[in-house]
């Protein structure tokens, strides 16, 4: 009885299973694996989904993980809307501010799809340096068109500005 009272209830008809599982597995799909477990509860054992309920560190460390995904998309978009007008309050030209977004659109691409091309997992850490990633592109785009149109104003040779830049 003091062993199967946490787990066993009969008054309310329930009954919990606890599994542990290995987090820190290179190839864990935590997203898939828990849909695959409420697949089987339903299929495999008739638990209808409002019967059987997931609840563990793993599950909400996995929605934590889809919400920032979701997050982490729109709030790519934004940002680069956001750095576009900056830069072209900041430099005061449609042309240079989106010849300033480019390098940091691209940027983004190149470490993203070399992340997915890899298999690297986009986790908390990998978002997270991402988003500094994104930041400093930003910071040094910033430095180095101001001083290319310092560069430029001394002899308006673009070329020779580019490299002193």
């Amino acid at each position: 009885k003091i062993i199967m009272d946490p787990y066993v209830s009969v008054e309310n008809n329930e009954a919990r299973f606890y599994v542990r599982i290995r987090d820190s597995e290179p190839d864990l799909r935590r997203n898939e694996l828990l849909k695959q477990i409420q697949f089987d509860l339903k299929d495999k054992l008739d638990i209808p989904e409002e019967k059987g309920r997931l609840a563990n560190v793993l599950v909400l460390y996995n929605n934590m993980l889809q919400s920032l995904f979701r997050s982490q998309i729109l709030t790519l978009g934004v940002v680069i809307v956001a750095f576009l007008i900056m830069f072209i309050f900041l430099f005061r030209s449609v042309t240079i501010a989106l010849i300033a977004i480019f390098p940091n659109v691209l940027s983004i691409g190149v470490v993203l799809g070399f992340m997915g091309w890899m298999g690297i997992p986009l986790d908390m850490m990998t978002i997270t340096i991402a988003a500094i990633s994104v930041g400093i592109a930003v910071d040094n785009t910033i430095h180095y068109i101001h001083r290319f149109r310092f560069e430029f104003a001394r002899d308006g040779d673009y070329l020779a500005a580019m490299h002193r830049s």
